[in-house]
């Protein structure tokens, strides 16, 4: 296949399908590329990687610092909780 007919294929499928049909046809086709055009292709498809990663882990910190949140306020219950208990056994202790 020449060239001119993977840009005019990969045009065709762009116009029809899916992005992820475009995806596919690239990395089906990739060798078919000119090199200066692989090179592009690799590099956008890495920096698109590496941004889903970042991403993927801000997620992860999100999620997290959220859990810990929320186990500060468990524990701040629990002390509550067992502060309420005491004074609940004292004023028992008390009365008898």
């Amino acid at each position: 296949m020449t060239t001119t007919d993977v840009y005019t294929q990969l045009q065709q499928v762009m116009q029809q399908g899916s992005e992820e049909e475009a995806r596919k046809f690239i990395a089906d086709h990739f060798v078919e590329f000119p090199k200066d055009a692989q090179e592009e292709l690799a590099l956008a498809f890495f920096e698109e990687a590496l941004e889903k990663s970042v991403d993927e882990e801000k997620t992860i910190r999100d999620f997290q610092g959220q859990a810990l949140d929320a186990a500060g306020q468990l524990e701040k219950a629990k002390r509550t909780l067992e502060d309420q208990s005491r004074v609940q056994e004292l004023q028992e202790k008390l009365k008898s």
